[in-house]
């Protein structure tokens, strides 16, 4: 239980008897990953090597002071550690790069997006191509607003809604930057029935605070659910409404900007890689230089930095050819 440090010392000893042992010392820990795709090394020595017994003896009162270490959970203390223990290990994935995903991520140390500081971020998004991004910061104003005001989409205008869900047409909010949802099929219907579903998926995404893999998770599982018979969803909506809830977390990832970011990332998602987006993307999003800076005093530069996830459409997107 003690968090001060890592307990750490890899020993196996097997024994008959005091004349009859062998013993591993060595980096690697008693998981599959040590045993086959990790680097590592070990020593054997046997009871043959210490004639003395003197080794052996170290051995016992080593193993005696382990033991003697533990302690019993009980069932609270256990459920809190596995707690600790899946959030940070959903952080050190991220870190390493890899995901245990065959397809692959580039290493982060690979990905310049990800060492640049906020104000080399901030300054890339002033230099958005499409000179939007104070139409942008009304858009993500605008949603913050209703939010705050109405706490769930079942409970807005259907103008309100359609404009979160990127559906509206623009007006004095220009809503379809960070994704437009106009050309989706049941998605756009099912805002305008004001689906609770749809809406009771959203509300799993806390309004402020951390928001976790199992909120995603939770919100990815009411969202498929929305749909009839689970037909007509995607990546592209499933993230809009993301990014206009949560912009300092999500990125609307839709067809202007997926190959972009993709490529940035090393990555291909298809329209239905949810997981996948959460764990290649947003985890990746977490550990960068720009996205835990503190947040700056200037109000445009504050603005920006309250939907510095969903700004990263800014530095992807690309418009499509008309008639596509």
């Amino acid at each position: 239980m003690d968090s001060s440090g890592v307990f750490h010392p890899k020993l196996y000893l097997f024994e008959s008897s005091d004349e009859d042992w062998s013993c591993l010392i060595g980096s690697a820990n008693f998981t599959a990953a040590a045993f086959s795709m990790n680097t590592e090394a070990c020593l054997l020595f046997e009871a043959g090597d210490d004639r003395s017994a003197a080794t052996k003896r170290k051995l016992d009162k080593a193993l005696e002071g382990y033991w003697g270490s533990g302690d019993y959970f009980d069932p609270d203390d256990l459920e809190q550690y596995r707690f600790l223990w899946n959030l940070s290990r959903q952080r050190q994935k991220g870190i390493a790069g890899g995901f245990s995903d065959k397809r692959g991520a580039k290493p982060v140390l690979r990905i310049p997006l990800l060492k640049m500081s906020w104000s080399a971020y901030y300054q890339k998004v002033l230099r958005d191509r499409q000179r939007a991004v104070d139409k942008r910061t009304a858009v993500l104003n605008e949603a913050r607003r209703l939010f705050e005001a109405k706490g769930s989409l079942s409970r807005m205008s259907t103008p309100e809604r359609r404009g979160i869900a990127g559906t509206a047409p623009d007006g004095d909010i220009p809503w379809g930057w960070f994704g437009s949802m106009r050309v989706a099929r049941i998605f756009p219907v099912l805002v305008k029935d004001n689906s609770l579903a749809l809406s009771q998926a959203l509300d799993a995404i806390p309004l402020r605070g951390e928001v976790r893999r199992e909120h995603y998770l939770d919100y990815i599982a009411a969202y498929l659910g929305a749909f009839p018979q689970k037909r007509g969803h995607g990546l592209a909506t499933a993230t809009r409404l993301l990014a206009m809830k949560r912009p300092d977390y999500f990125v609307c990832l839709d067809s202007p900007n997926r190959d972009r970011l993709c490529e940035e990332f090393g990555i291909k998602l298809g329209h239905h890689d949810y997981e996948r987006y959460w764990d290649c993307v947003i985890e990746h999003i977490m550990i960068s230089r720009w996205w835990t800076s503190s947040r700056p005093a200037a109000a445009r530069a504050g603005a920006i930095w309250d939907g510095r996830a969903a700004f990263l459409d800014s530095l992807y997107y690309r418009p499509k050819p008309k008639g596509n």
